[in-house]
């Protein structure tokens, strides 16, 4: 149903022409002076207005006139006439009218005409304007996804030439699209890393639909590099093959990357001096007695007898040599956890270092609990034997309190280290070989775990390790 004014001083005309719209099922209003129609306009906006062009206060061009000088809108409108006023008529459609009707004995069959087209092009119209407001809306939300987004949006086209890029390129890269448009990507990309980009980009272009996956290197305008990766996909327009690319910066995933290899490098190298330094100072020299008292044994009296004193002390010095093979051993691969598991070599641990370093080390957990991947409970032995040898070098810890637990998912190491000044983050600080620390870190963070260290209280400091686990 639409709303419609009738503007006619002729009560006659103006309840014909009342009834007829109102068959056609829509709203009708009646002024029946110029002023009258602009008090109402002031505060109505009907769909559609039927004006007579002859009114007792004014004509129709004055009340145009007028509404336009008080900035009132006037609804699209038909303006009504009598018999040989069809040049005036004219002159109205000039100042907007969409049509006119001509007070007639056709009147009775124009008016719905008249009415049921203007009505079919207002609905165009406001469906064109829904379209088209609808049409920026979109324009919008995309400008700002791709100026606020962190990928980089890429069109190419033939010999890889930029067809456009995102406004978001000009932030990260320092070119500007002006500086771009019509330029191969080969130009900016790092000489080393052109070969394997033409190739991917010459085999995506073989057809319509094809795609490529690539990772380079590319130069900002300052002469830095930043790594990228790029996907894409090939697609027609107007005959033509393009390129449609999404490019993301992962500079900083490879920076972590490098950092976290040289941590590792770094540890290894660490740990294999630290097992060289073992067989230096501990294993060489009892070797080393062990042939010289050999060597005593050889030189026997003459009488035949043998030195039982140097025999002895050889035996001893053999079986100090396998214990600490032994133990060297188990540092590298701990052969409890294959045999017992984690508890029991976590226990064992506990106990041995407690006899040796004379502090409180207790140890507590639940049910047994046995992994199906051993490599998990190896890791979690490690980090542990790692963080006790730590906290054990300094003399302010005291006590230390380990506990396995296991809630159906996570199988979690509490080391709870107490001693007046104690401090996990200060120590962490001060371990000058701290690398092992961050890749021990590194590979349980990998497996979705966790390896943190807080300082709970002035005298109490806490490690959690924690895996996702399986178990039998």
């Amino acid at each position: 149903m639409k709303q419609i004014l009738i503007i006619d001083d002729n009560l006659g005309i103006a309840e014909f022409l009342s009834i007829k719209i109102k068959e056609m099922g829509h709203k009708v209003f009646v002024v029946t002076s110029g002023l009258q129609a602009i008090d109402f306009l002031r505060e109505n906006t009907p769909d559609l207005v039927i004006l007579d062009y002859s009114l007792p206060d004014m004509d129709g061009k004055e009340v145009l006139k007028k509404l336009k000088k008080l900035d009132i809108s006037m609804p699209r409108f038909i303006v009504s006439t009598g018999m040989g006023d069809e040049q005036i008529a004219v002159d109205m459609m000039k100042m907007g009218a969409f049509d006119y009707l001509i007070k007639d004995k056709t009147l009775d069959k124009r008016l719905p005409e008249a009415i049921n087209k203007l009505l079919h092009d207002i609905d165009r119209e406001k469906q064109l304007q829904n379209a088209q407001k609808a049409l920026k809306e979109s324009e919008e939300r995309f400008r700002n996804f791709v100026e606020k987004s962190s990928d980089f949006f890429i069109k190419l086209c033939k010999k890889s030439l930029f067809n456009y890029v995102s406004p978001n390129w000009e932030d990260h890269l320092g070119y500007s699209a002006a500086e771009l448009i019509n330029k191969p990507l080969y130009d900016f990309i790092i000489e080393a890393d052109q070969p394997l980009l033409r190739k991917k980009i010459n085999e995506a272009l073989t057809a319509e639909h094809q795609q490529l996956t690539v990772e380079y290197r590319i130069r900002h305008k300052n002469g830095d590099f930043k790594f990228h990766t790029l996907k894409g996909y090939t697609l027609f327009e107007k005959n033509n093959l393009y390129i449609n690319c999404i490019a993301r910066d992962v500079t900083d995933i490879k920076t972590a990357e490098k950092k976290q290899v040289k941590a590792v490098l770094h540890a290894e190298e660490t740990e294999r001096k630290k097992l060289a330094e073992k067989l230096h100072e501990d294993i060489g020299p009892l070797v080393a007695s062990i042939k010289m008292y050999m060597g005593k044994i050889k030189t026997m009296k003459s009488d035949g007898t043998l030195n039982l004193n140097s025999v002895d002390f050889c035996d001893k010095l053999v079986d100090e040599a396998v214990s600490k093979v032994k133990s060297l051993a188990n540092d590298l691969m701990p052969t409890t956890i294959y045999d017992f598991g984690l508890q029991a070599a976590l226990r064992n641990m506990a106990q041995k270092l407690q006899e040796q370093t004379q502090k409180q080390i207790l140890f507590d957990a639940q049910t047994p609990i046995s992994a199906k991947d051993k490599a998990y409970e190896v890791l979690l032995y490690r980090a542990t034997v790692y963080l006790l040898t730590h906290s054990l070098e300094h003399d302010l810890s005291e006590k230390i309190h380990i506990r396995l637990k296991y809630d159906g998912r996570f199988l979690t190491i509490l080391i709870t280290v107490e001693g007046e000044g104690f401090n996990w983050i200060s120590l962490l600080n001060s371990i000058t070989k701290h690398a092992w620390f961050y890749q021990l870190k590194s590979r349980i963070e990998t497996l979705g775990g966790l390896l943190a260290l807080k300082n709970t209280h002035s005298t109490k400091s806490q490690a959690t390790i924690s895996l996702p686990l399986a178990t039998n």
